[in-house]
């Protein structure tokens, strides 16, 4: 593949992107692991298989939750793995049933920080007291855990005989496959076991088998000689990215960091020209077979490039939510899943919104359902099915034939039936949109006010200038606001009898029409608006990050209110807990 070059402009900062701009130039072949990883887990290719959208929720499988859980899903032989804080669980793909948990009745001491790997019959998977192997099938222990006292803070990755993985200690270890005892040679002389990885791991590791690459917090991109056990060369890289991992594509390597990609010959660390950007990476990103190149920003834009830096798309859609983990690439279509529950599917070649859903929070517990259901680690998919793990400990299967023949679920906040409000702004009418079988197809929303259509604006539209309603696709949240002074005349509504009906339909076509009704009466003393219900032209907190290793560092932290505004939903009415679909397990 030709190297991406692209002539950079004066950064300087700005509030509205150009394509160009706003294009953010990395190479990856990053995916949810579908089969037996026998090779590095970050060195996956795009999955070919059609995928056809949208899809409806087959199943759901719920266990304990586990805050930014960055393990991903993995599917080998049959069967679908994946890890939740303190456990690890085997369930059939096709039903949704739990075939066996590790451990059965207890939990581990310390959680699972990394996607498994699955290879010959075992499933191994590093937590923070040290590496487990267990017997793919059954379960049960292959050899007992590889304790490592600062715990396993990167993939293991299977090359030969050797299982390779990084320890909270800056070292770097190699474990005899079959006997789960160190490799010899040079990763285990006296009682030196493992070799010095020369600082704290900032990402995960890659392979492309000769050697082994990693970012340190030093900043460095490191590449090291897994026969000699020697540094083959190391380069300076920016170090403000949560995740940075290295991504091997053809004859280079490449690391999103900060505002900047940096591309170096694998084999040599020649540098192959840095590419500087106008807003951070969050997640590394994903190129298709053509080498066209996907990525979301901090700005949560959805950049797509030509592998010579040109847009792909002619707009670039923007999703309401931080975006924790990379998209992957099904057929046609990219999936892209962000905090708070929402997943989504796009037209790889148009950037056309294909599919979307929210993910409801669930919980084995009634009394204790979380808010948000956050995706930090990658879906995958398999035979058809695309399985979506959240940090609620939920694993969620989709499928294009799933059957829904419910609407869509209108629960109105404000007003409430037969309210009696003064029609005089502040006014709001706010409503939460629910669908859990295949989601809500927002294109198809119309809200009216006694027969009169209101139109929708832009949700980054913080100043409220213009007239209309605002939508969260990833939260299903409608707001309506005729505030006073609004756009320099004032919006009143005539006492008497009053209609919002909103009509919506999910993404199989089914359709809701719900008509609720309020009276205005100006002779009413002006009253307050209801604790909890907050104008969305605030600012709304993000959760904080998920919890550190042993001896690791803290999670990622808390992001701040959304570009430009938007704040505070008003409470009441959530979704529905728990989701739609057949077949739904439990792990209590």
């Amino acid at each position: 593949m030709s190297l991406i070059r692209v002539r950079l402009m004066a950064l300087r900062p700005v509030r509205r992107y150009s394509l160009q701009t706003l294009a953010t130039v990395a190479l990856s072949l990053s995916m949810g692991a579908t089969s037996t990883l026998a090779d590095a887990p970050l060195t996956k290719r795009v999955d070919a298989t059609p995928l056809k959208p949208p899809m409806a929720v087959n199943w759901k499988y719920s266990s304990i939750p586990f805050s930014f859980n960055p393990a991903a899903p993995v599917v080998a032989d049959g069967t679908l793995y994946y890890a939740s804080g303190l456990r690890l669980h085997a369930i059939d793909p096709t039903t949704g049933r739990e075939k066996w948990r590790y451990p059965q009745d207890n939990f581990l001491a310390t959680p699972v920080l990394a996607t498994p790997t699955v290879s010959n019959g075992a499933i191994y998977f590093s937590a923070g007291d040290g590496l487990y192997a267990l017997d793919a099938v059954t379960g049960k222990q292959k050899w007992p855990s590889y304790s490592v006292r600062s715990g396993v803070v990167t993939t293991p990755v299977i090359i030969g005989s050797n299982l390779y993985f990084g320890g909270g200690d800056r070292k770097l270890y190699a474990i005899d496959v079959e006997k789960g005892e160190p490799a010899g040679g040079i990763w285990s002389q006296g009682r030196r076991i493992g070799i010095d990885a020369g600082g704290d791991f900032a990402g995960d590791i890659a392979t492309n088998g000769d050697l082994l690459y990693y970012v340190t917090n030093d900043g460095a991109l490191r590449a090291l000689n897994l026969t000699t056990g020697l540094a083959k060369w190391a380069k300076k890289v920016n170090t403000t990215s949560p995740n940075m991992t290295p991504i091997l594509s053809g004859e280079y390597v490449y690391v999103a960091a900060g505002d900047t990609v940096y591309g170096f010959r694998a084999a040599t660390g020649l540098p192959q020209g840095n590419v500087r950007l106008f807003a951070d990476s969050t997640a590394p990103p994903v190129i298709d077979a053509d080498g066209n190149i996907f990525v979301v920003n901090s700005d949560r834009f959805i950049v797509a490039v030509t592998n010579r830096g040109r847009p792909l798309w002619k707009n670039y859609p923007r999703v309401e939510h931080e975006v924790l983990v990379a998209p992957i690439i099904v057929g046609d279509s990219l999936i892209v899943g962000t905090a708070v529950g929402g997943i989504f599917a796009f037209d790889h070649a148009t950037g056309k919104l294909l599919w979307n859903y929210n993910i409801q929070p669930s919980s084995l517990r009634a009394d204790s359902i979380p808010t948000v259901a956050n995706i930090s680690a990658q879906p995958v998919l398999y035979n058809g099915s695309l399985f979506v793990l959240t940090d609620d400990g939920a694993m969620t299967s989709f499928r294009a034939d799933a059957a829904d023949g419910l609407p869509p679920v209108v629960t109105p906040i404000t007003p409430e039936q037969g309210d009696y409000l003064k029609g005089t702004p502040p006014f709001y009418i706010a409503a939460k949109l629910v669908d859990e079988g295949s989601g809500i197809d927002f294109s198809t929303l119309s809200l009216k006010v006694d027969d009169k259509p209101i139109p929708r604006r832009p949700l980054n539209d913080a100043t409220g200038e213009r007239p209309g309603y605002v939508i969260e696709t990833d939260t299903g949240y409608l707001e309506y606001a005729i505030l006073e002074g609004d756009s320099g005349r004032t919006v009143t509504l005539a006492n008497g009898h009053h209609n919002i009906t909103l009509t919506v339909k999910d993404w199989m076509g089914n359709t809701t029409t719900k008509t609720w009704s309020f009276a205005v009466d100006d002779s009413l003393t002006k009253r307050s608006r209801r604790p909890g219900s907050t104008p969305t032209n605030g600012t709304q907190t993000n959760p904080g990050g998920r919890p550190g290793g042993t001896n690791g560092g803290g999670g990622r932290p808390g992001g701040g209110g959304k570009s430009g505004g938007g704040g505070g939903r008003p409470g009441g009415a959530g979704g529905r807990p728990g989701g739609g679909g057949g077949g739904a397990g439990s792990g209590d």
